[in-house]
Formats: structure tokens, sequence, C-alpha cells
């Protein structure tokens, strides 16, 4: 069952809201998920338990509602940091921006795991 099904069976939803469209490519909602974005894509990454769970997310052609079109479940930071450069890789087609984003998410990831929320990354626009 993906997140947003288990999310939304116990009356709650994603962690992050968007407008579609819009030009920033990497925000970091209250803490509690990693979020990059750029055009129609999303990757989100949120720690659920001892786990850490990569989304990439895409809206539609004609703008539909987001669809979740890979769901990725990690217990090491390091294997979801990877997981976060090949979305990022593929969405931006870029691999230095796959490698920033990664070390980015990296340093949020380590920012859970040592009880804080870690240093907000900060925003870019296309």
């Amino acid at each position: 069952m993906h997140l947003a099904s288990r999310l939304e069976s116990r009356g709650e939803r994603l962690p992050w809201g968007w407008d579609v469209g819009t030009d920033v490519e990497m925000r970091n909602d209250d803490g509690d998920s990693f979020v990059w974005k750029r055009g129609r894509v999303e990757v989100v990454v949120v720690q659920e338990g001892a786990s850490w769970v990569v989304l990439y997310i895409s809206a539609g052609r004609l703008l539909g509602p987001p669809q979740i079109l890979h769901e990725g479940r990690h217990r090491l930071p390091t294997h979801a940091a990877w997981d976060v450069m090949a979305r990022v890789i593929r969405a931006s087609r870029d691999e230095e921006e796959g490698m920033r984003v990664a070390r980015d998410a990296t340093r949020w990831m380590k920012g859970r795991v040592l009880g804080a929320a870690g240093p907000a990354p900060t925003e870019h626009h296309a």
C-alpha cells in the first residue's frame, strides 16, 4: 500500500502542498519532509518509522491530480540519498543537480536522525 493511501485511510494528508506550476525547485515544509520540485515533478523524502520513503510524483499532462510514479523504502539514509539522486537526475536530466540535491537530502536526513529538523535547504529558481 502506498504512503498516500495509508495516510488517507487514517484521515491524514500528505505532508506537503504545492501550487501547480510554481518555479520553486526545493522546499522543506516544517521539517517533516524534504521536497525537491521542478515543473510538474516532485521528489519527496519522508521518515516513516525506522525507514526513509522516497516518492517520485508527477502531475498529469493536463495538470491532473499528482500520481506517485515511484515509492522507494530504505533503511539506510545513504540508500535513500542514492534513490533521490537517481530520481532528480531523471527529472532534471542534470547529474550535478542530482548530486547536489542528494547531498542536501542527506544533510536533512542526518538532522532528523540527530533529533533536529536540520538546516532548511535554500530555494532555487529555474
